[in-house]
């Protein structure tokens, strides 16, 4: 029995010294991980940060009771026609996504004449 109450006890030391190293690191791993998001420009919607990603559950079962307003639309570059994203995805989108682009490329704010892309969100870390 001592044997066993002495293996907690360096459990419980562990765990508190791992604890301790974690903490005292974290503060410069951050920093890492800001400093790559600046570097490379990603958008909240590239690391997985949107509204779709961060909605708890009941949020979402929910969701068929409430108007859904945040709709993104989808602006082809090629001809400018736009996709309210109702229905079937256009073949423009389907063709560019298979291609290896994102299709966040495309998002339309129909109250903006641009196409916001990655590279204009700044990322203010």
């Amino acid at each position: 029995m001592e044997k066993l109450l002495e293996l907690k006890k360096k459990k419980e030391e562990a765990i508190k010294e791992y604890e301790e190293e974690k903490s005292r690191i974290r503060h410069v791993v951050l920093k890492e991980i800001k400093d790559k998001i600046a570097d490379f420009s990603f958008s909240a919607s590239e690391l997985g940060f949107t509204k779709e990603h961060t909605t708890s559950h009941s949020q979402k079962s929910n969701k068929s009771n409430t108007t859904n307003k945040t709709r993104k639309s989808y602006k082809n570059p090629e001809d400018g026609k736009v996709w309210k994203g109702k229905g079937p995805t256009p073949k423009w989108l389907k063709d560019f996504e298979e291609s290896g682009r994102k299709r966040e490329e495309f998002e339309y704010n129909e109250h903006s004449s641009e196409t916001q892309t990655a590279d204009d969100v700044e990322f203010n870390g």
